[in-house]
């Protein structure tokens, strides 16, 4: 199976026992080929089948393979005779050399030509001289078919392998002929449109229509005239040939792919539901065979399937930091039971191939993080240094699940004697434990009602920039200390107001101080109408201090609707008097409508700050009463806000009202309807940064975003920027990673894009991936910044003092790299935010 050099003479040999033969008489075959230039090999045009593989002249036929080509331009099927069969000789020189040097083509059946099957009618009885001496009708004949390809170029033409059809030359067929099956891919009991020639009536004579395997249906058939025959698709049919008996004559078969609906069995014996017996081939394209022991097993039904995602460290990592955190993400809720050192096992491996090695206990001791329909594990380790690792998921009967009994999908790891299925990855460690680089504080903001809600928030370290990128830490690895705190929100960033001794005491929060990574908050504001603050978190170890924040909107109970009216966009809620709080209110969703797993973004206010970790809790979206679910956190990162959220339209979702579900009291509001249908939209779910002016880099993350072909070929494809009351501005100049390292190779990949802000409008927009001319993807938020015009006055210049590293230092990969400018600095020309 290696590849062959080009132009290189290869010798070749088989030994063989003809039938019948004793071992000592084997035979042996000797043969050499040398192998063509590269640019001057293709994929050879090779027939599977003739169907039929013989009858009388004109027999109509269909000849099934592979690399025919999609048209039939300069491509032919010939007829030869055998030369080398008793049955066809003796034969003249002339007429050798006639069957040798121009063969007769068969007549191609108009618009019945394809890559893998092509109907043709054989050829019409030849003139005498050109068949054996002494031949009469009657006689039997034996031929070759060969298709003949064109390549063009350097190529040129191919020929097939020779496929023998068997010639009765009694007469000329004149019996049914079937050309064309419209649709040629169907469900049971789907209908269908046979085409062709000779198809009598069935008031003049019986008819049938044959499909695999040896299916005759004989009712139900509409015989509309000689041309068209209506059917349709009976139960247990399977993928094969369709054929059209009248009489005693049977037609060519035509191929048809069986494709299973919603519902119907996808089992090849009735009525039994094995694993031998499922056959996924039996269902539509779009929908999966369930598997026994699953609910609805043996039939097609929309995909449900439970699968790991997002693991980390990922395959590629080869310096993971000891001390960080082995997780995965999952794309159902899942089962608890099945979360244990059985179904969840870590190997350190005795070498790169990670084959064998020593088992490490994994006594996970994160809690499991469940999310509305989809989950996460994390496992705190202290692994060794440089050191593999392999981490596998078990599936199967006994292993991990989902919370609605799915199996383990996409598997790609055998475990133990048993060959268990399992998904599994490795990586290796580096030299070092590491200790923080930087902070993540979740929720990323928040609304709180004065002295109403509590809301914990989640700081995350993260470890330096590897080729593992910044991974999270286990933080009892850690030996520096976290200390929370809350402050006033002014003008000065983040980095300079958080842990000012000097703001109001009244504006802090109800925290204690310690070494925690989560801490429940409170706001205290006094009872004023509405304030801004920091829910900010420290990091301190020796020289080592890194600081994050969470922005805060504090808000005193509302008494009235007037309490609840929104600006910037604006947002009309209604105000809940017994609980001071305002309602939920969605505004619009984006996009309307679009296939199970598209991604929507949904817009109000009083959403509620997170999603919930359960149904139950709250902090939820619905479409049509099925809950939805919640992107990647990994790749998107948070996707809830109280002012926006973007979720994904989960499996079995129908279409119907979008309903928003509030964490803190279970409060809801439902709006519109999203239709579900069979588009599969682009989703966009990160813009980093989120500000830039224009010409400024951005990356944008999420999913069928297409390739870069498919970008180069419709002036469609690109990233366009929306602001209301404007037309979008789309923006086609893509950034590839020798400009920008980060970036995709070309610029364009399926999950990654990075593109050049152009004359975008300033001030907020928002961005949405169009792939087509109405294909959008669901709008992530950006701000365009204006670019200040130069000052006149000699004291307003910004003058450059001083950066570090400098052209001559050899920089550390974990160094801060800092401008010093003399002059007054306009913060909002930065392009991100203070403090990120």
């Amino acid at each position: 199976t290696d590849d062959l050099i080009p132009e290189t003479l290869y010798s070749a040999s088989a030994s063989y026992i003809e039938p019948r033969d004793a071992i000592e008489d084997a035979n042996t075959e000797n043969w050499s080929f040398t192998v063509k230039p590269a640019n001057q090999c293709a994929s050879e045009p090779y027939i599977y089948q003739l169907s039929p593989n013989g009858g009388m002249w004109n027999r109509c036929m269909t000849v099934i393979g592979r690399n025919f080509e999609d048209d039939q331009s300069g491509n032919i099927v010939i007829a030869q005779l055998d030369a080398e069969l008793d049955i066809n000789k003796p034969l003249t020189t002339e007429a050798e050399q006639y069957w040798s040097d121009t063969p007769p083509s068969l007549n191609v059946v108009s618009r019945t030509w394809s890559d893998k099957s092509i109907g043709a009618d054989f050829i019409a009885e030849p003139e005498i001289d050109k068949l054996p001496t002494g031949f009469a009708d009657g006689n039997p004949l034996a031929f070759n078919v060969v298709v003949t390809v064109d390549k063009g170029g350097s190529i040129g033409v191919l020929d097939s392998n020779p496929v023998s059809f068997s010639v009765d030359t009694s007469g000329t067929y004149l019996g049914p002929c079937l050309d064309k099956i419209i649709p040629n891919s169907g469900a049971w009991g789907r209908s269908m449109e046979l085409q062709g020639r000779n198809l009598s009536k069935a008031s003049e004579i019986d008819g049938s229509v044959l499909f695999t395997p040896n299916i005759i249906k004989t009712e139900g058939n509409i015989w509309e005239d000689r041309t068209t025959v209506l059917s349709s698709i009976p139960d247990l049919t399977q993928d094969g040939l369709v054929r059209v008996k009248i009489g005693n004559e049977t037609s060519n078969g035509v191929v048809f792919d069986i494709a299973g609906g919603i519902g119907q069995s996808c089992s090849t014996i009735p009525n039994t539901c094995t694993p031998a017996s499922r056959d996924q081939n039996i269902c539509a394209q779009g929908l999966e065979c369930r598997i026994p022991g699953e609910q609805d097993a043996c039939t097609c039904q929309i995909p449900d399937t439970f699968t790991v995602k997002n693991p980390e460290p990922s395959s590629s990592c080869t310096d993971s930091c000891a001390n960080a955190v082995i997780s995965f993400e999952t794309s159902k809720r899942i089962n608890t039971i099945g979360v244990n050192d059985a179904n969840i096992q870590i190997l350190k491996c005795s070498d790169q191939t990670c084959a064998t090695g020593t088992p490490v206990p994994v006594g996970i001791t994160n809690p499991l993080l469940v999310m509305p329909t989809n989950s996460s594990v994390g496992i705190n380790k202290n692994l060794d240094l440089n050191t593999w690792y392999r981490v596998s998921i078990l599936g199967g009967e006994s292993g991990l699940k989902s919370l609605d009994g799915k199996f383990l999908s996409g598997t790609n790891y055998n475990i133990g004697e048993n060959k268990i299925p399992a998904y599994s990855w490795k990586f290796k460690t580096g030299n070092k434990v590491c200790d923080v680089d930087r902070l993540s504080v979740s929720p990323g903001s928040a609304l709180l009602y004065s002295e109403i809600d509590t809301e914990t928030f989640v700081a995350t370290p993260y470890g330096p920039a590897s080729s593992c990128g910044g991974q999270p830490l286990d933080p009892a690895s850690l030996v520096g200390d976290f200390t929370w705190g809350g402050y006033q929100r002014e003008s000065r960033g983040m980095q300079e107001e958080c842990f000012d001794s000097n703001i109001e005491d009244d504006l802090r929060f109800s925290t204690e101080t310690g070494v925690q990574t989560d801490i429940s908050v409170s706001a205290l504001n006094g009872g004023v109408k509405s304030k801004d603050a920091w829910a900010c978190v420290r990091y301190v170890n020796a020289e080592n201090r890194v600081l994050n924040a969470s922005s805060l909107s504090l808000k005193a109970k509302c008494g009235s609707n007037t309490d609840c009216l929104e600006t910037n966009p604006a947002c009309k809620s209604t105000c809940d008097v017994d609980t001071g709080r305002c309602n939920p209110k969605i505004n619009s969703f984006l996009p309307a409508d679009g296939a199970v797993g598209t991604w929507v973004t949904i817009d109000g206010c009083y959403f509620g700050n997170s999603w919930g970790q359960t149904t139950e809790e709250g902090g939820q979206v619905q479409f049509n009463g099925t809950y939805a679910n919640q992107l990647s956190s990994t790749i998107c990162g948070g996707t809830w806000s109280d002012r926006r959220i973007m979720a994904e339209v989960a499996p079995e979702s129908t279409g119907g009202p979008v309903k928003v579900i509030r964490k803190q009291d279970s409060r809801e509001n439902s709006y519109g309807s999203f239709d579900v249908n069979n588009t599969e939209r682009p989703g966009l779910c990160s813009v980093s940064p989120s500000r830039g002016k224009n010409n400024s880099v951005i990356s944008l993350k999420g999913k069928n975003f297409g390739n870069i072909d498919d970008f180069n070929t419709n002036q469609n494809y690109g990233a366009t920027f929306w602001q209301e009351e404007t037309n979008p501005v789309l923006s086609r100049e893509l950034v590839d990673s020798s400009t920008k390292s980060n970036c995709p190779t070309d610029g364009w990949s399926n999950n990654n894009i990075c593109v050049r802000v152009v004359d975008a409008p300033l001030g907020d927009v928002d961005i949405r991936v169009r792939r087509n001319s109405d294909m959008y993807s669901n709008p992530v938020s950006f701000t365009v910044l204006a670019t200040p015009q130069p000052s006149t006055s000699p004291g307003d210049v910004l003058i450059p003092i001083s950066n570090t590293p400098s052209g001559t230092d050899l920089a550390c990969p974990n160094m801060i790299v800092e401008v010093i400018l003399k002059g007054k600095l306009d913060t909002e020309t930065i392009g991100v935010p203070l403090g990120t």
